[in-house]
């Protein structure tokens, strides 16, 4: 026999977008949770005491949790379902006394075996599985269909791994409201769809215009503005940081977070972005040198010729030492001096032994020295005398870089950074800091709007809530609504708005998405049971009752609706609230499987009143008490293994002398015979029940025997039918009782020339009961 199994729809948890559209961010996350929360209860059979769901965005944890709820709990439902199913097809019972606890899960067992008992019954007694049955509930309609069809051994309308075809009869698109555009009513559930233009969202019933984001449409991010169906999310270019506001960019200081730069090296913020400069100032010993733009040592023994006095000065790095003159041992002309045997020039420049002045420069030559102009950075004025001091960022046009400003000095001059827009040189710290115009005033920004001052510049913030007219530039407010930012309905209001839920939901602790109402728990609407769903509820009855458009339960007479499609019961169907009962009437007694009836056979059971004289003949619900009188000249053989059987045999010696007629009497036996039948309502044509055969003990091959009904046969609902020598009396006609008969059978056998040898008679008593089930 093949098996099928129970497929259920989870209500008004996910609907059907079609094939080739991607899912979206919220879609993702709301199947995840199912699978989770079905794996779960599962694998658990209880849906508490569960962990979080990890990875999952704070603003969509209420609905996850909520969907992994009622997948759990529907997993359970349809676990316990399947296992009483298991239950009757293993012990065809379900035994459920004293074991139920207050869990519905282990209702739902016993109603899934009790409705898969109910289907099998149905499958067995020839019922077509998929005709128009009550409306059972889902759960008890999948199990009856499962069941009867295992049962019949026929295929019906059995559910594949991708459909459902077991409807629960109701068409959710009657609901006012359950979509906002169109809804599409499936078996056992419904989907929503949206009208051409728009995008069908995230919670399955809303539709939005097509065409783009929202940052394309009105971006309210000062950057990079992301719309993630949801909610707007703004970002910043690089070497920016997002504002508290949430949409506005400000400048990072890489300098103070970390310095990027190399040692010997100044950083240099900028405006989104920093620049690394050598620096100026230079340690002691060294000077910094334009030429190698870099920190050079400095020959102190050549800058300060008298350092070291009457010693003589070796230059170290960074540094000098004065050390004792070695005494020549050699002479040597003046501008001379012994150096390793040798005599070397004295650079009188260098050792400060020249004759020059201040102004003067010394200029070195073999054995002699020469007083020339004036020392760099001077020039002499109109006395000769070198006092005039040169301003080279005037008259030297490239002496610093086109990114510097140059600055005289006496005697020299400096290069020092150029200060880009929104900055200004500080003589102090000898760097660029910020402009700040907002606390020096010297912003722009119009009566309502708020000075927020930037490296290097200043932005004219309006307050939340509100935008800049890009033509006015004067702040207006925002009408947050058509941006989406509720999930159900959005009120606007002076630089805000204002989020509130449809009918059957309520507004989470976020003020902008809702969560449903699980109106069950909070007022119990319904009569018997209540099932949530997503922004409504469903009232459905108990097994044995079904549910009004109202929501109010009435009781199942299932023994009306079963009546003329299989009975529910072998003997009488009594309807109770919720249920049926089967009885017996008297003279039958309810087997095992609480349905069908057994005649009582009050003869076996001593039941009966017959008396010794008597024969005890049981029949459907009753016995009755048979006395054979044979007729003159036949004797009773009361030899055994008859049972229901009693025979007269003709006794030629019991003919009186003289009495022809008896003594040429060709009936030899005479046989009595009892059959109880049940009420046959219903026979097809060339069908016929076999009831009694009869046949000569001995026949030789010249003889012939026939059968013939001699009486009792009044409505031909009998008739006898010769096989070879043997003759069977058949039921041809259908027979609804009570009614009684009593069929005399002859059996008559001739010679070769058509004379009679002997005859045999049978007496058929026939007892049909009133009802169809003995």
């Amino acid at each position: 026999m093949q098996r099928f199994g129970v497929l259920f729809v989870v209500f008004g948890l996910f609907l059907n977008y079609g094939e080739g559209k991607e899912m979206s961010a919220i879609q993702s996350i709301m199947s995840r949770c199912c699978t989770l929360g079905k794996e779960f209860g599962t694998t658990n059979l209880h849906c508490e005491s569960y962990e979080s769901v990890f990875g999952i965005p704070e603003s969509d944890r209420i609905d996850c949790e909520n969907i992994f709820s009622s997948c759990c709990k529907r997993s359970i439902e349809i676990a316990y379902c399947d296992r009483g199913i298991r239950d009757y097809n293993t012990i065809k019972r379900c035994v459920y006394g004293g074991m139920l606890s207050a869990s519905c899960f282990n209702i739902q067992d016993e109603e899934c075996c009790k409705c898969c008992r109910l289907g099998s019954n149905a499958g067995e007694q020839g019922m077509d599985c998929n005709a128009e049955i009550p409306d059972l509930g889902t759960l008890c309609k999948s199990s009856f269909l499962t069941c009867c069809l295992d049962s019949s051994g026929r295929p019906g309308n059995v559910p594949s791994p991708t459909t459902t075809t077991v409807d629960n009869g109701v068409n959710e698109c009657n609901t006012p409201g359950v979509c906002q555009h169109r809804c599409v009513d499936t078996p056992n559930s419904y989907y929503c769809e949206c009208n051409p233009g728009y995008i069908l969202q995230s919670d399955g019933i809303t539709c939005i215009p097509a065409g783009g984001d929202r940052c394309t449409i009105s971006s309210p991010c000062e950057h990079q503005c992301t719309d993630t169906g949801e909610e707007i999310i703004c970002s910043c270019d690089s070497g920016y940081e997002l504002h508290t506001d949430s949409r506005s960019c400000n400048d990072v200081d890489e300098c103070r977070v970390g310095n990027p730069c190399q040692a010997g090296e100044t950083c240099i913020n900028e405006v989104g972005a920093y620049t690394c400069q050598r620096a100026i100032r230079c340690e002691s010993g060294y000077e910094y040198s334009d030429l190698a733009q870099q920190c050079t040592d400095i020959n102190e023994c050549l800058l300060y010729p008298t350092i070291c006095a009457l010693k003589q000065c070796v230059n170290r790095v960074g540094s000098y030492q004065c050390v004792d003159r070695k005494v020549p041992t050699k002479q040597c002309s003046e501008g001379y001096e012994v150096y390793k045997g040798t005599c070397r020039d004295i650079d009188e420049c260098a050792l400060g032994v020249h004759t020059c002045n201040q102004k003067e420069r010394c200029i070195n030559y073999r054995g002699r020295f020469r007083c020339e102009n004036c020392r760099r950075g001077f020039k002499v004025d109109g006395s000769n005398q070198c006092t005039i001091d040169i301003n080279e960022c005037e008259e030297e046009v490239n002496a610093c870089r086109s990114n510097t400003i140059c600055q005289n000095t006496i005697g020299g001059y400096q290069c020092r950074r150029r200060c880009p827009t929104g900055y200004k040189y500080d003589e102090v710290q000898q760097a660029c800091i910020d402009v700040d115009e907002c606390s020096e005033n010297s912003h722009n920004c119009l009566v309502g709007q708020t000075c927020v001052n930037r490296q290097g510049s200043f932005t004219c913030q309006c307050p939340l809530g509100y935008n800049a007219n890009r033509l006015t530039g004067r702040c207006e407010d925002v009408d947050e609504c058509q941006r989406r930012v509720c999930q159900h309905k959005c009120t606007n209001t002076p630089g805000s708005f204002q989020c509130s839920c449809n009918e059957g939901f309520e507004l989470n602790s976020d003020g902008r998405t809702c969560k449903d109402l699980d109106e069950c728990v909070i007022s119990s609407p319904c009569q018997q049971r209540c099932m949530n769903t997503y922004g409504s509820y469903r009232c459905y009855c108990e097994r044995g009752y079904r549910t009004r458009e109202d929501g109010s339960c009435v009781d199942n007479d299932e023994c009306s609706l079963f009546a003329g499609r299989g009975r529910l019961c072998g003997g009488i169907c009594y309807n109770t609230l919720g249920s049926y009962e089967c009885r017996c009437p008297p003279g039958y007694t309810l087997q095992s499987d609480r349905r069908t009836c057994k005649d009582q056979n009050e003869c076996d059971l001593g039941l009966d009143n017959c008396g010794s004289e008597h024969t005890c003949f049981n029949i459907g619900g009753s016995f009755k008490c048979n006395y054979v009188q044979c007729p003159n000249y036949f004797t009773k053989d009361n030899s055994a293994g008859y049972g229901d059987v009693q025979r007269c045999m003709r006794n030629l010696a019991a003919c009186p002398q003289g009495d022809v007629s008896c003594l040429l009497n060709k009936t030899s036996v005479i046989s009595y015979n009892y059959l109880a039948l049940p009420s046959i309502p219903a026979l097809r044509p060339g069908n016929q029940i076999r009831l009694i055969s009869m046949q000569p003990t001995s026949l030789s091959s010249t003889s012939s025997v026939f059968y013939q009904i001699v009486s009792g046969n009044d409505q031909r609902y009998f008739a006898v039918i010769k096989a070879g020598t043997i003759g069977t009396l058949y039921l041809v006609k259908a027979v609804e009782g009570p009614y009684e008969t009593e069929i005399k059978l002859e059996m008559s056998t001739y010679n070769r020339a058509m004379a009679l040898i002997y005859r045999s008679i049978a007496v058929i008593s026939i007892h049909v009961s009133e009802y169809d089930f003995m």
